[in-house]
C-alpha cells in the first residue's frame, strides 16, 4: 500500500509508537481529574509493568511488543469508530462483513506498523526509558458532564530533545467508556492521513482489493517483526 505522508514517516513513526508504549510514564493520576485524562495517563501503566517484569523476554523477542499492545492498548481503542472515520463514505457503502474485516485489518496494520517503528532499532525503547521523567506534559483538561468528545493534549520529549506536540482524541460510547479514536502529532491526525490514502485506493481499485492489500501489508510487517533484531 502506498502510505506516503509524513505521519507515516519516520520520526513520526517513532514518536506515536513512544505514544502508544510509554505516554503515561511520567505523571501521577489524580482521582480528581476528569476520566479521560485518568485514562490516557493510566492505560500505559500496565504496559510499563510488563516491559519491566518482562524486559529479559522482550530483549531476546521484541515481537513480544504485540502481545503487550493487544492485552493493555488496543481495547481502549474505539476500533469501529476509528474505522469509519478512515472509510467516510466508503462505510456506508461496504457490507457488513467489509466493515469487520477492514476494522480487523486496520487496526492490526496499526499495530504492526508502529510497534515495528520500535523493532526496527529496538534500543529505543532504552532510550525513551532513559528519559522517563522527561517524556511527558499534559496540558489540564476541563470536561463537561455531559461531553462526549474531548482531546487530551500534551507535549512529548523524544530521546533527542525533539518537542512534539500532541492529541489523544477520545470519545464516550453508548455504555458511557472512554475510548481513543485519533491520535494528533503535530496537527497531523492519523484518521485524517488514512483516510486520504485509502480514498484513492478505493475510488481507483474497489474496497476488496485494498482489504487484500491491507492483508499482504500486515503479513509483510509480521514477517519483519518476527526478523528484528535482539536489544542485546
Amino acid at each position: 500500500m502506498n502510505l506516503s505522508t509524513n505521519l507515516l514517516q519516520k520520526p513520526f513513526r517513532l514518536i506515536v509508537a513512544s505514544l502508544l508504549l510509554f505516554s503515561v510514564i511520567t505523571t501521577p493520576v489524580q482521582a480528581s481529574e476528569p476520566e479521560p485524562l485518568t485514562l490516557i495517563k493510566s492505560i500505559v501503566d500496565n504496559i510499563l509493568t510488563s516491559l519491566k517484569n518482562e524486559r529479559d523476554a522482550v530483549v531476546g523477542d521484541p515481537q513480544l511488543l504485540y502481545t503487550i499492545t493487544n492485552t493493555h492498548l488496543v481495547p481502549h481503542v474505539d476500533i469501529e469508530t476509528m474505522s469509519r472515520l478512515v472509510l467516510a463514505q466508503q462505510w456506508r457503502k461496504a457490507t457488513e462483513a467489509q466493515r469487520e474485516e477492514f476494522s480487523r485489518q486496520f487496526i492490526t496494520l496499526l499495530q504492526r506498523f508502529y510497534v515495528n517503528a520500535l523493532m526496527e532499532d529496538p534500543s529505543n525503547i532504552d532510550g525513551i526509558l532513559k528519559i522517563a521523567d522527561k517524556l511527558m506534559r499534559y496540558q489540564p483538561l476541563n470536561l463537561n458532564d455531559d461531553e462526549r468528545k474531548t482531546t487530551v493534549r500534551a507535549e512529548v520529549t523524544l530521546p533527542s530533545g525533539m518537542v512534539v506536540p500532541v492529541g489523544f482524541s477520545l470519545l464516550r460510547n453508548k455504555e458511557g467508556v472512554w475510548k481513543i479514536y485519533d491520535v494528533i502529532v503535530e496537527g497531523g491526525s492519523l484518521i485524517v492521513n488514512y483516510r486520504a490514502s485509502f480514498a484513492s485506493e478505493i475510488k481507483r481499485d474497489g474496497l476488496d482489493a485494498v482489504l487484500k492489500r491491507l492483508e499482504d501489508k500486515n503479513n509483510e510487517l509480521l514477517k519483519q517483526g518476527t526478523t528484528a533484531t535482539p536489544l542485546r
